[in-house]
């Protein structure tokens, strides 16, 4: 075959055996012809279409729903990789200055009442970390945002149990319009700003597995950072500041609350919000209203039961058995005057869609003010407007951005394609602006934060 091989190399040239060689190759192949090829089947199952035409179906691409979990083929390539927590204190200082994303965004003096159906939106600013990038919270004064930037050479796998984690990214403060950018903490689960705009308190992981926790507050101004507390580690929503100044935490499955400085903890009531373990892969959640005086609660062993109580634990009462908790940290909101709870309930159509509902603080009147229209319909993710009127959220699966009136008036979609994917809207304090996470389809489909600026419709 050699000797052949170098007569034809010598005879045609190398381009003209290389056209040889495809012929053969091609000729030995076709004596395999009928037998069966092994047919790979994606992983991931596509839903089947809706029945019918909707009025909400998007004329955006549809997106592909993410796959939160890994699958267990995937587990069983994932090593964790055992890392050292940081040192909190001190933490942070100022980083390379960043150039201003443009002109500042317009203006708009906010309204008495804000009514949705006078509210558009003027403006949109992306802002990108080329990682993926989640819009987490206002500042109380509006001026400046909490986003966590997950760097993909930065971020940490967490195990909470066996076969279930998540990964923790470094929380960062700015201003609004993107600029003074100030790393606040690494590998965070959870955050929140105190009503006084002074402290930052998030949560972190004792170890690289398991769910015991710790919770910091960090000083605004110099970013220095201390323990106050022991916790359970969920790695979603749960703590939250009290009138009275101290924040509260979960610690075997019940709330406490502890003074800023990490002095005086005391345990707040008998309710039991259950700890993810190898038997509840979900965790019960809660939240506590603006006043301090009322606490909302999915116990987590009865996952889809929302109940309301006094902060002590008195008067509880069961509002939804099929509440839909899949929002995470944003699923259930407290309206800013305290008087409202919003939330989702399980809709008609299956696989899954739920209707948008509201109920008074006491228990009273729990009621649905925005219904699914299809299957995938999912209305999640409320955020009120600052005077307790409007409500903004997430609809469908094309997550777009709507708004109604508390009362069920004067719905309709917000920014509609200008916004893109919507992901945890969060309604600024002053009412002028409405920060979230953005599916972004180009260049990378990672989520980035964005900013819109609403106006009155003329």
């Amino acid at each position: 075959m050699r000797r052949i091989a170098d007569w034809l190399k010598g005879l045609l040239g190398l381009g003209t055996l290389a056209v040889l060689t495809v012929v053969l190759v091609l000729l030995f192949r076709s004596a395999g012809e009928g037998e069966p090829v092994a047919q790979q089947q994606s992983p991931i199952g596509t839903p089947s279409p809706p029945a019918k035409e909707s009025p909400f179906v998007s004329p955006l691409p549809t997106p592909t729903r993410w796959n939160w979990e890994p699958t267990a083929t995937a587990m069983a390539r994932i090593t964790p990789t055992p890392f050292t927590l940081p040192t909190p204190t001190p933490i942070g200082g100022l980083t390379t200055p960043t150039p201003a994303l443009g002109p500042p965004p317009p203006t708009m003096v906010p309204p008495k009442a804000f009514r949705a159906e006078s509210l558009e939106v003027a403006d949109v600013r992306f802002v990108d970390f080329d990682a993926r990038f989640e819009f987490v919270g206002w500042s109380p004064d509006g001026t400046h945002i909490l986003v966590e930037v997950a760097d993909p050479e930065q971020s940490k796998w967490h195990w909470r149990k066996p076969g279930s984690g998540l990964f923790l990214h470094n929380l960062w403060m700015m201003k609004a319009d993107g600029t003074e950018r100030r790393k606040v903490a690494d590998w965070v689960g959870c955050e929140t700003w105190s009503p006084d705009g002074k402290y930052i308190a998030y949560s972190v992981p004792t170890k690289d597995e398991g769910i015991e926790g710790e919770i910091y507050v960090a000083d605004v101004e110099t970013l220095k950072s201390w323990k106050v507390a022991d916790s359970d580690f969920t790695g979603v929503l749960d703590m939250y500041w009290l009138p009275s100044g101290e924040l509260t935490f979960l610690k075997g499955g019940h709330i406490f609350a502890v003074q800023s400085d990490g002095t005086e903890t005391r345990q707040l009531n008998d309710i039991y919000i259950t700890p993810i373990t190898t038997e509840q892969p979900v965790p019960g959640l809660y939240w506590i209203s603006p006043d301090g005086r009322k606490v909302a609660w999915i116990p987590g062993e009865k996952a889809g039961e929302l109940w309301i109580a006094n902060l002590d634990g008195s008067q509880a009462t069961m509002i939804a058995d099929k509440c839909n908790e899949t929002g995470g940290r944003q699923a259930i909101a407290w309206s800013p005057d305290s008087r409202y709870l919003a939330f989702t309930v399980f809709g008609r159509y299956e696989p899954i869609s739920g209707d948008l509902w509201v109920v008074n603080a006491d228990g009273s009147d729990p009621h649905p003010i925005v219904a699914a229209e299809r299957e995938w319909d999912e209305l999640i993710a409320p955020t009120w407007s600052p005077d307790s009127q409007a409500i903004a959220f997430v609809r469908g699966q094309e997550s777009s951005l709507w708004i109604v009136n508390r009362d069920g008036s004067g719905l309709h979609p917000l920014g509609e394609s200008r916004v893109g994917f919507v992901l945890f809207p969060h309604w600024s304090p002053t009412g002028t602006q409405i920060g979230y996470s953005r599916l972004m389809w180009e260049p990378s489909g990672l989520p980035n934060a964005a900013i819109i600026t609403l106006q009155q419709k003329l």
